[in-house]
């Protein structure tokens, strides 16, 4: 397939532009792909992401884990040729030793990720031990994840060895895509155990991480539930001047949040005066 190299070169001219004139919608994570994949290690890394079978009664949650994920087994996404396209490619970062070649098609292979190739990152995402294909995924998936993929990252939670699961925290944290908060909310929704799972705080930063109109109003409405510490973690790390704001009017009790208490109008001062010093320029 001598043709996937040039036409993921100009695919990536394509994407970075667009990620230069939109800066501030990529998490930091894109930004660490180039000086982080040049130190791939050996793909024998440590670990493996072979699924396992659960023991706990529910399908992907292991013994002792209440957690409940949005779907009840793992969900094989299909695959579309550009994802084929992209999944060959990921294969090739893999074998590539340290050096400008991994630099270059890691850089391109996060930076040209679409929603359509979305997939192919969470393929290798799960089956990766390579430090540095690793990190391209989680760099692709936080950007361009939507709410089906993200929901099925969250059932692959449990499947993945203990010290594996982070990635997946990572992708839900850095979500950028905002057809990706309706997933983040099925995540928060889904887990009814008393002890809330990770997946669920960071669902929940996520959403805040979008900051969009919708994102922001979801955590607001969330502080008027059992949620409401979580929702105020998470409303910290809101990076919008569009989000910040509603939160201060919020604060003040405008026109749809004259119900809310005067402690936690408080707090939601306090937060939007710590979310002002960090919104993206």
């Amino acid at each position: 397939m001598k043709w996937l190299v040039p036409l993921a070169g100009l695919a990536a001219v394509a994407a970075g532009v667009w990620l230069y004139q939109r800066p501030e919608s990529v998490p930091d994570v894109v930004r660490e792909v180039v000086a982080s994949v040049g130190t791939a290690a050996s793909p024998s890394g440590s670990g493996s992401a072979t699924a396992g079978t659960a023991d706990s009664g529910q399908p992907g949650v292991p013994a002792g884990d209440a957690t409940t994920h949005p779907q009840s087994a793992k969900t094989a996404l299909p695959l579309s040729a550009a994802a084929r396209g992209v999944a060959q490619q990921l294969d090739r970062l893999t074998a590539l030793p340290s050096g400008d070649d991994a630099i270059t098609l890691g850089h391109q292979l996060a930076a040209a990720a679409t929603p359509e190739t979305a997939t192919a990152f969470r393929e290798v995402l799960l089956k990766t031990t390579n430090p540095a294909v690793e990190r391209v995924a989680i760099a692709a998936l936080a950007r361009t994840a939507d709410s089906a993929l993200v929901q099925a990252l969250a059932n692959d939670y449990g499947d993945l060895p203990a010290e594996q699961r982070g990635r997946v925290l990572q992708v839900l944290e850095g979500a950028a895509n905002p057809a990706a908060l309706d997933g983040l909310s099925g995540i928060v929704a889904a887990d009814t155990s008393e002890k809330r799972s990770p997946l669920v705080m960071s669902a929940l930063y996520g959403v805040a991480n979008l900051g969009t109109m919708e994102s922001v109003d979801y955590l607001l409405r969330q502080s008027g539930t059992d949620s409401v510490d979580f929702a105020l973690m998470a409303m910290e790390r809101v990076r919008t001047r569009q989000g910040v704001e509603q939160i201060r009017a919020a604060a003040a009790g405008n026109k749809g949040h004259e119900q809310l208490s005067p402690s936690l109008r408080s707090n939601l001062s306090r937060i939007a005066s710590v979310a002002e010093a960090n919104v993206t320029p």
